[in-house]
């Protein structure tokens, strides 16, 4: 990152309190909502018009993360459920800190697993300590521009020194002259209240300061250089590099000298037992399949047995290989086509393999769902499920491609993919209505407290459950409503516009609209579910 290179610091020191400035009044002593999209929009909007005016030379291939950013920022304020909130916050935290390393740098597919971690530590990094510099070379080019900057602020100072005793005056007057402007005046006086001013402060520099940080950060970052070779203003006393220096050998990086410690036998023995294993188990997988409740009684198991069992075990054992996998592919030495068609078919088979286990937790996990229930703890890793085959699927086309350091950007597509489906998805709204229709098809176990804990997601599919289904489900639903309105009511006395979120929008108008209703009901009679997973 060489700072020297920005022709215009003071103008991304100004965009960055401006971005500051807008984030206070959307996000101070408000909840979040609308102020993410609208404070990534305005950062996204001030970066690339800095860009424009400093004329960096932007990699245009990676800003479709500029899509993937703004669709997690706009979730984030459309979405209720809080896990799916935090995963779109932290997507777009996360997305924001990339795009600054790869706004002016080389294409994301030639990124390691190691270089995008590298990336966001080096982005936040950067994004903390390079105010520091930005505003030092702010304020050396100030001085060195000589008495006139000087002479226009002390000048300014002394206007306001002597206008002050006369504006208290004044304003004293009209106070008791008028009494429309003695009450705005009063109004004022009361809403400047030192903790707040204080609060704005802080929260106004913190935004302010992330924001030129990181902008400063991602036009300065040259491409192939680290945050950690930083140069405030150019240096002329930099000395060429004598011709031995030149014929010096680069020293070699720590993780290239232990790539290819282990041997293509080594490698070889560990795949093919693991193939070994993985294939007798899809062999149970494939008889369970075919066989069905027949073939799982034989084994003395009930179905319901079989349903309960082994979706989080077959999960983190596709978790391990596919940690495995890359371990092996960094770490293994292939010198000969024999031994690097040894390793392919190998590491094929036992993803081959581990994605029909897969697909048989894919299974259990459906089978669990259509007996007990839809809740949460479930939904989440069923869809994670397909994303990992996805991933799975990656891996093998890399390997065969020959093309590793594509997979580590099939990661960053995986994250992304999956906290977007679960926002398409909309998991509460969903687990009501899929709980809905296991109760409609006759399914006695309808758990209407769990229902009614959800988020504000699933209001609009919960308020049926007042009319529709009986005086039971009626009875255990309104607490739970009344509960829901009241955190709403609460949440509607501080709710400025930064605050506003769809989804919690229009759950209020709904539970309002029936106020008179819902506030019959008694909060003591408020149960609670015996769901655990």
């Amino acid at each position: 990152m060489n700072l020297s290179r920005l022709k215009y610091p003071a103008l991304v020191v100004g965009v960055g309190l401006i971005c500051g400035l807008i984030g206070d009044l959307l996000t101070y002593n408000q909840p979040p909502g609308i102020s993410i999209p609208i404070l990534t929009l305005a950062l996204l909007i001030g970066l690339l018009a800095l860009a424009a005016v400093e004329k960096t030379e932007i990699t245009f291939t990676n800003l479709w993360l500029v899509i993937p950013l703004m669709t997690t920022a706009a979730f984030s304020a459309i979405r209720a459920e809080p896990l799916l909130r935090f995963m779109n916050i932290a997507g777009t935290v996360g997305l924001a800190l990339l795009l600054a390393n790869r706004l002016a740098n080389a294409p994301l597919l030639s990124l390691s697993i190691g270089g995008y971690v590298g990336a966001w530590i080096e982005s936040g990094i950067a994004s903390l300590i390079a105010p520091f510099m930005l505003l030092a070379r702010v304020s050396n080019e100030s001085r060195q521009d000589g008495k006139s900057a000087r002479f226009v602020i002390g000048r300014v100072a002394v206007g306001l020194v002597i206008a002050l005793p006369f504006l208290l005056v004044f304003g004293a007057l009209f106070s008791s002259a008028d009494l429309v402007f003695s009450k705005w005046a009063d109004a004022i006086i009361m809403a400047i209240q030192i903790p707040d001013i204080i609060g704005h402060a802080f929260v106004t520099a913190l935004l302010a300061w992330f924001a030129m940080g990181g902008m400063a950060y991602a036009l300065t970052r040259a491409q192939q250089a680290g945050f950690f070779n930083v140069r405030i203003s150019a240096s002329p006393d930099a000395q060429p590099q004598t011709a031995e220096a030149q014929r010096a050998p680069t020293p070699q990086a720590p993780t290239d000298a232990l790539k290819g410690w282990l041997g293509s036998i080594e490698t070889s023995v560990i795949l093919y037992s693991i193939d070994t294993l993985f294939a007798i188990f899809v062999g149970i997988q494939f008889a369970a399949l075919f066989g069905r409740e027949a073939f799982i009684r034989s084994q003395g198991i009930t179905y319901s047995e079989y349903a309960r069992r082994g979706f989080f075990e077959l999960l983190v054992v596709s978790i391990i290989t596919l940690g495995l996998a890359l371990t092996l592919e960094f770490f293994s030495r292939r010198e000969t086509p024999r031994q690097r068609w040894a390793f392919m078919i190998g590491a094929g088979l036992m993803i081959g393999l581990t994605i029909i286990i897969l697909a048989s937790a894919y299974e259990r996990m459906q089978l669990y769902e259509l007996a007990y229930g839809f809740t949460r703890l479930r939904v989440y890793p069923h869809i994670f499920m397909i994303w990992l085959a996805v991933l799975f699927a990656a891996f093998l086309i890399c390997l065969v491609a020959q093309r590793m350091t594509w997979f580590a950007t099939a990661l960053l597509v995986f994250a992304m993919g999956y906290v977007i489906t679960m926002d398409i998805l909309n998991p509460d709204a969903f687990i009501v209505e899929q709980n809905v229709q296991r109760f409609e098809a006759g399914n006695q176990e309808f758990d209407v407290e769990y229902l009614g804990s959800l988020s504000e997601d699933a209001i609009p599919y919960l308020m049926p459950l007042l009319t529709d289904y009986g005086e039971n489900t009626r009875g255990r639903i309104g607490p739970w409503l009344k509960w829901h309105l009241a955190q709403l009511d609460r949440r509607q006395e501080k709710a400025g516009l930064g605050a506003y979120h769809w989804s919690v929008n229009q759950a209020y108008a709904l539970l309002d609209a029936r106020r008179a209703e819902i506030e019959k009901f008694n909060l003591d009679n408020l149960r609670y579910s015996m769901v655990q997973d």
